[in-house]
């Protein structure tokens, strides 16, 4: 593995994959190739100025498919890396990895038939769609920002769902000797799962604004736009049909956030940003709406309907990460129910002892203002605590606004950066108004007034371990054997591009032995056509050409 990989977080490094290199047929580089000269030609006058300067930068060729090392190597030269990867990944992995600074590249290429559009990520839509834009310094810090903003996002349940029947399609379409019920019945899954009515979640509205600049976005004149969208830049059909007066424009605002889309069919509207600044100003305002930054019952109540694991952050700065499935309010007291395995941390770092293996079994939050002092309970002083009768080693209770009490036996507290975290109690109890609310053996009460960010995911996610963000059980393209039809369809294009590497122009009798073969036994191949029309010396029959055309042209 390449560079990048060596300096990755191990969960993120069980998403990587191998680029088989030698596993690309003669036909997946005439893809690469021909799909390459369109695009450039067109994106030439019609992308962003930095797009022709970025393939150099990042060693983008048209000739043949590139080496994702390579490609990691040139970007390393402004501060960003690339990995292989297969598909779709969870997004959630691809945020992690972007916050990073490193760009996924699903290492597959699409298929011939899916020539001009594909129904999977691959190396056309990753390596010349992404990476060249990200030469530019200002839209590379977009990319970054937006993904450490959006990795805080609180994702929900429904979004796995979506997720996984969305890869399950895309991998099906993309493999070869599927059925067409097969293709069916996993569009039917993906069409139960979209219509299955659920409030959008956070983390889908922000991916939103991803899709309508990340992948579809256009920047300048309203009337005259350039392309910078790599959904756009790598879409042969797209491209062009993106700019045309028949596609709606309209100017880049938060409507981004409320306007979905469907992956399976072109855009009816697009929206355009002013320049590349705009869309951190459209961020920024973004942010302003987000729980992480606002935290509160709106954040709880996302974080309850989203039914993942997320993060509450208290006043005091400690975060207690797991799934919320239910709190209460009561006179500025806050009691929030974590269920599964759950993490204490401080500032991202997990507090020594209070990992998922010492709470495997959900959480009982318990803050607010304490009843016997003004001040804040993560305030308290050795001597506060005193006053309030609070003696490690013996019995005592605390009281908080709301009537919740907590009885037992102070076992210990802990104090970090001047801040008191949580008490440790034993043999007690939790009661609201005298009535038992939860007995418990050992209790760690961590210490706060409110809940001042609600996040997705957990705080310190390297030690956190595993937990549900969506899974592949399937592959592009699948693993199945090529035929004897296809390994002579891809030995004729091997041949075909040898002579073009070795400047060999076909005599006569060659070209007219290739034509027959074609329209014998691949007469869909019209990109064989096209490879072979390239090759056509001017002392070439009008025959010959003429018969290449008529293939060509076929497709």
């Amino acid at each position: 593995m390449y560079a990048t990989y060596q300096r990755l977080p191990s969960y993120l490094k069980r998403y990587c994959a191998v680029q088989a290199y030698d596993s690309y047929t003669a036909q997946d580089h005439a893809v690469w190739r021909h799909a390459l000269q369109q695009l450039t030609s067109y994106l030439a006058e019609h992308a962003v100025a930095i797009y022709p300067r970025g393939l150099v930068a990042t060693g983008i060729t048209l000739e043949k498919i590139p080496r994702i090392e390579d490609i990691d190597a040139c970007m390393g030269k402004f501060g960003w890396g690339a990995v292989a990867v297969e598909g779709f990944i969870p997004p959630k992995t691809f945020l992690e990895f972007q916050a990073l600074r490193v760009l996924p590249i699903a290492a597959d290429i699409r298929r011939f038939a899916h020539l001009t559009y594909t129904p999977a990520p691959d190396i056309i839509h990753e390596a010349a769609g992404h990476a060249p834009i990200i030469a530019d310094e200002t839209y590379a810090e977009y990319l970054t920002r937006y993904a450490e903003l959006a990795q805080k996002a609180i994702f929900s349940s429904a979004d796995i769902r979506l997720y996984e029947a969305i890869r399950y399609l895309s991998d099906i379409k993309e493999m070869r000797g599927v059925s067409t019920e097969d293709i069916a019945i996993a569009q039917q899954r993906l069409d139960a799962v979209v219509t299955t009515k659920t409030e959008a979640s956070e983390a889908a509205r922000v991916a939103r604004l991803y899709w309508w600049t990340a992948e579809y976005g256009l920047v300048g004149d309203l009337n005259n736009p350039k392309i910078y969208g790599a959904g756009l830049l790598s879409s042969v059909l797209e491209c062009r049909t993106s700019l045309a007066p028949t596609t709606k424009k309209l100017p880049l605002s938060l409507q981004a956030l409320d306007t979905a889309y469907d992956i399976t069919e072109p855009q009816p509207q697009l929206f355009v940003a002013q320049d590349f600044a705009h869309l951190h100003a459209t961020l920024a305002t973004v942010e302003t709406t987000m729980s992480f930054r606002n935290g509160g019952e709106e954040g709880l109540r996302r974080a309850k309907i989203a039914a993942t694991v997320n993060t509450c952050e208290l006043d005091s700065g400690l975060q207690v990460s797991a799934q919320i499935t239910d709190y209460e309010q009561s006179d500025g007291s806050w009691l929030v129910n974590f269920a599964g395995a759950c993490q204490f941390a401080w500032r991202g770092q997990e507090l020594i002892g209070h990992g998922c293996r010492q709470h495997p079994d959900g959480y009982m939050l318990l803050i607010g203002k304490l009843k016997d002092t003004p001040k804040c309970s993560w305030q308290l002083t050795a001597d506060d605590l005193a006053q309030l009768g609070l003696h490690v080693g013996a019995w005592a209770e605390i009281s908080l606004a709301g009537g919740y009490q907590v009885h037992g036996v102070l076992v210990r507290w802990y104090r970090h950066d001047g801040r008191l975290l949580y008490l440790t109690w034993a043999d007690g109890k939790i009661t609201k108004d005298a009535k038992l609310i939860q007995p418990f053996k050992q209790y760690d009460m961590v210490l706060g007034t409110q809940v001042t960010s609600v996040f997705g995911g957990p705080a310190a996610r390297e030690e956190f371990g595993e937990y549900p963000i969506g899974e592949a059980s399937t592959k592009p393209r699948g693993a199945v054997a090529y035929t004897d039809k296809e390994k002579s369809l891809y030995d004729l294009y091997a041949r075909v591009a040898a002579w073009r590497a070795s400047q060999y122009s076909p005599q006569p009798q060659e070209f007219t032995e290739l034509i027959a073969t074609i329209e014998r036994q691949f007469s869909d191949q019209w990109l064989l056509a096209a490879e072979l029309l390239e090759l056509v010396a001017p002392t070439t029959s009008s025959t010959i050409v003429g018969a290449l055309r008529k293939i060509a042209n076929a497709g």
